[in-house]
């Protein structure tokens, strides 16, 4: 067999066996997600009580990143089949939902069946830093995205991970800080 017939079969391989699989995990990570979501935010506020931590900082780290595994599994199946933009526009798209919808829903739902507000724990200057963090982030990666040439590689998935951790130390000193 020619060296170029094997690369041939292991694209076609990869072309079709990877995105289904990768798809399969996806699904079965959504179903995992959803039916164990309960339990692990239950496990969070435990862990919260035996080791006396924040659970907004809990929320932001362990929680947060919990619930994107989906997002982050969309992004896998689509970068791999060399769709950037996909990867991105999930991305952003998911994270609006879950502010415009995914946080006010459970809101509205207590606020109806108590018929009060939730309360905020967070002094203002903090969520006035988390926002502003948001919004600074969301500068950044578009920044970091045109100086890389609008080009999705290495260089730059350092660069977001580097962009994170500045985000998680700026929002976990806060909470620290009230």
């Amino acid at each position: 067999m020619c060296a170029g017939e094997e690369g041939g079969r292991h694209a076609q391989l990869r072309e079709k066996f990877i995105p289904h699989h990768v798809s399969y995990v996806y699904l079965r990570g959504c179903v995992v997600q959803r039916a164990h979501g309960g339990v692990f935010r239950h496990s969070c506020q435990m862990d919260r009580g035996e080791t006396g931590g924040d659970p907004r900082i809990l929320a932001i780290t362990v929680l947060a990143g919990g619930t994107s595994v989906p997002d982050l599994l969309t992004s896998v199946i689509v970068t791999m089949q060399g769709q950037g933009d996909m990867a991105i526009s999930s991305s952003i798209g998911s994270n609006i939902f879950d502010v415009t919808v995914g946080a006010p829903i459970p809101w509205l739902i207590y606020s109806v069946y108590y018929g009060r507000a939730v309360r905020v724990q967070s002094q203002p200057t903090t969520m006035t830093v988390w926002i502003g963090s948001l919004v600074c982030m969301l500068v950044a990666v578009v920044l970091s995205i045109k100086c890389n040439g609008w080009v999705l590689n290495k260089a730059l998935g350092i660069t977001m991970m580097l962009l994170y951790c500045v985000f998680l130390l700026v929002a976990c000193y806060m909470v620290v800080q009230e």
